[in-house]
Formats: structure tokens, C-alpha cells, sequence
């Protein structure tokens, strides 16, 4: 199976316009335990995304879309964002939910999990 036809989607609860970046980069130095994005805070620093998770996003066997709350319609889901989808050949199913993304402390977890997973 080709990369184009498996996906990973990591669907984070913030908007993509520039004002709201403006006050989640703020938000996470002011007062980043109060964050309302875990796959934010696993993910990205203050300043942009972890090294670790360049590293391991690059090593990926499929293609990865990054996403906000308001560029899909989850109107449908139990749970709102953040989660993470992954989809083969168009087909999607939730790989790790909000609830599992409360409980993961570290980068490192985040990607071993992702990692057990997709086996």
C-alpha cells in the first residue's frame, strides 16, 4: 500500500486563523497547565513543535494532515477535538481519543502509543 492511500490526522481543539494562534501562544506561556489542547501540549512548545516530534512525524509510512476544530465538520462525534484519525483508503476510525490524549503525559508516550498502534 502506498503512502497516499494511509493517512494520519491529528485534529487539534483550536482555530486556524491567525488571531487564535496569536492567543493559544500566549495562552501557553501564561498559563500552560490550563491549555485546552492536549495534542498542543504534547506536541508543540511555546515556540513551535518539539524536535522529538519532527523527528518522529518525518519518519511516518503515511501521509499526515494537521487540523483544526474549524476546518472539519465533527458535529457527529461523541467527543470533540483534539483526537487523532487514521484513515486507509478514505476510511477513518479514531486512533486515539480526547479521553486517551488527557491521560498521556509526554511527547515520547504520545509516539510510542501512535507507534503500537499502527502495527
Amino acid at each position: 500500500m502506498n503512502k497516499e492511500s494511509k493517512q494520519l490526522v491529528f485534529v487539534y481543539n483550536a482555530n486556524s486563523n491567525w488571531f487564535n494562534k496569536v492567543v493559544d501562544f500566549s495562552h501557553k506561556i501564561i498559563s500552560p497547565n490550563s491549555y485546552q489542547c492536549e495534542l498542543c501540549s504534547l506536541t508543540h512548545g511555546a515556540f513551535g513543535p518539539k524536535e522529538e516530534w519532527l523527528k518522529f512525524i518525518e519518519t511516518l509510512d503515511y501521509e499526515v494532515k494537521f487540523s483544526y476544530k474549524n476546518e472539519l465538520d465533527i458535529k457527529q462525534r461523541r467527543q470533540g477535538p483534539p483526537f487523532i484519525l487514521v484513515g486507509i483508503k478514505g476510511s477513518f476510525k479514531e486512533l486515539i481519543s480526547k479521553e486517551e490524549l488527557i491521560e498521556i503525559d509526554t511527547t515520547i508516550d504520545l509516539i510510542q502509543i501512535i507507534k503500537e498502534r499502527l502495527v
